[in-house]
């Protein structure tokens, strides 16, 4: 099991997301953002070896200094370094960079997991990440199809573990 800091949507203006999602996964083995049943979220950091109270409590001190953010989304962006995975790239990353900076000043980064490090992370809302090789070339070919882009207003901060998701402490920013 694994914990997380999270900034997440529960509001109709995620639909797009949801949207994509669907699309996208029809083209992975197992619809990866869907079956999470968890609402469209940035992570700002993943914890293998964690103390639940802590993080909570570090996301209960962040989420005071914390609206809720307007996040437009630009394009469809990928990593493919162990696996491919689609995210969508916000347009102005600085209030989700202000976020993770918080928690990384309250928690040593050097305790969760490196890509979500100061020196790595890169803001991601991702829309699937279980392409089999069969699929792969759909998958890319989707990420370089036209995007219109769209607005989500992120308005939760949460704790979480995984798999599956639990929720042990969120906080709503509106």
């Amino acid at each position: 099991m694994k914990a997380a800091i999270n900034l997440r949507c529960d509001n109709t203006t995620a639909n797009p997301i949801y949207e994509i999602w669907e699309a996208v996964g029809a083209f992975e083995e197992t619809p990866s953002m869907l079956s999470l049943e968890y609402p469209p979220h940035f992570t700002f950091a993943i914890y293998e070896v964690f103390d639940l109270k802590m993080l909570s409590a570090t996301m209960g001190k962040i989420s005071k200094n914390c609206q809720p953010i307007t996040v437009k989304f630009s394009e469809i962006s990928l990593f493919d370094v162990e696996r491919l995975v689609l995210w969508l790239k916000a347009e102005d990353e600085a209030p989700l960079r202000n976020i993770h900076e918080q928690i990384h000043n309250m928690i040593d980064p050097s305790t969760c997991i490196d890509y979500y490090t100061p020196q790595i992370w890169q803001p991601h809302c991702t829309i699937g990440m279980n392409f089999g090789n069969k699929m792969r070339e759909a998958a890319l070919e989707f990420a370089s199809r036209p995007f219109e882009p769209f607005d989500v207003k992120f308005d939760i901060l949460d704790c979480v573990t995984f798999l599956p998701v639990t929720v042990h402490k969120e906080v709503n920013l509106g």
